[in-house]
């Protein structure tokens, strides 16, 4: 009965490259306090490994807790996961303690092509309501330090950004380039803005001109034809 009980619970997921199983690993030991990183991945797979051949049999789940911690080392309290899927499905949505989901607001099968919400109403509906929904119940269960997964948009990380900012006591990491950034371990801002003013001839408009340099916000902003009074 315990066997069948097992593999009623027995899912294979096929498909998804190594690096990916990592990268996964990574935000969920860094939600739950953990060390991270490659160094603290391998610990934990020698950790199963271990207990494999071992052959222990029974364990609860405080034990597995403790023996876990004391073999990767806890880094800080545990923290929760936050999964947006804004333009495309997460193929591990279960992972989540706080899920926003608004993939069918875009038209098309083509995650690169969903640009555009079809009703443009849907940011005040839809996104911004699950967003403080998705905050609302992080705060219940205590957590506030949160890593953020997903595929978006640059604005969704900006909204998501802002609603879990610093000034609500809440401590953020995303996953970018197979390394987690994390709102707490942010480096310096020291010439991240370089302000150069030019003398242009008088008239009725102003145009404005912003760009970044940073190897992860490749996009330009303009702001154009500002009247100037």
């Amino acid at each position: 009965d315990e066997l069948l009980a097992f593999l009623q619970n027995l899912r294979f997921v096929t498909g998804r490259p190594m690096i990916a199983e990592i990268e996964r690993a990574d935000e969920l030991m860094w939600a739950h306090g953990l060390n991270t990183g490659q160094q603290a991945v391998d610990a934990a797979l020698g950790f199963v490994r271990d207990w494999v051949q071992d052959r222990e049999r029974t364990i609860d789940v405080e034990t597995l807790r403790t023996r876990a911690i004391h073999r990767v080392g806890r880094a800080t309290d545990p923290g929760a996961l936050l999964v947006v899927e804004g333009i495309a499905d997460d193929p591990q949505s279960e992972d989540a303690d706080a899920h926003v989901r608004f993939v069918e607001c875009y038209s098309g099968d083509d995650p690169s092509l969903r640009r555009e919400f079809v009703d443009p109403d849907d940011w005040q509906t839809v996104v911004v309501p699950g967003l403080e929904r998705a905050v609302t119940a992080l705060r219940t269960i205590g957590s506030r330090r949160v890593v953020v997964r997903g595929a978006m948009r640059l604005p969704v990380w900006f909204a998501v950004g802002a609603a879990l900012r610093h000034v609500h006591s809440f401590t953020v990491a995303a996953l970018q380039h197979g390394e987690l950034w994390s709102s707490d371990t942010a480096g310096r801002s020291d010439g991240l803005v370089v302000t150069e003013v030019t003398q242009i001839a008088p008239s009725g408009d102003l145009r404005c001109f912003a760009t970044s340099r940073q190897a992860h916000a490749r996009d330009v902003c303009r702001i154009d034809a500002i009247r100037h009074n």
